[in-house]
């Protein structure tokens, strides 16, 4: 298993694959600077593998392409 079998999957199967192998990997997880974040509707996902390291961001659920239209 190499880090590109990690990248782009849900944190919980990362780090449940990894713990199959003997390994206990660390997570740091990466949010937006807004205050008024919420991860609600968003999956925690694997960006990055740095050593035993996990680097995951919060990515919204849904279809490619889909887009939530914010401006009023």
């Amino acid at each position: 298993m190499t880090s590109l079998d990690l990248i782009g999957l849900p944190v919980t199967d990362a780090v449940a694959m990894l713990m199959q192998k003997g390994l206990e990997p660390l997570v740091s997880i990466t949010t937006p600077p807004s205050p008024a974040f919420d991860a609600a509707g968003r999956t925690l996902r694997v960006v990055s593998l740095q050593g035993n390291r996990l680097i995951a961001a919060y990515f919204r659920d849904g279809e490619p392409g889909e887009k939530e239209i914010t401006c009023k």
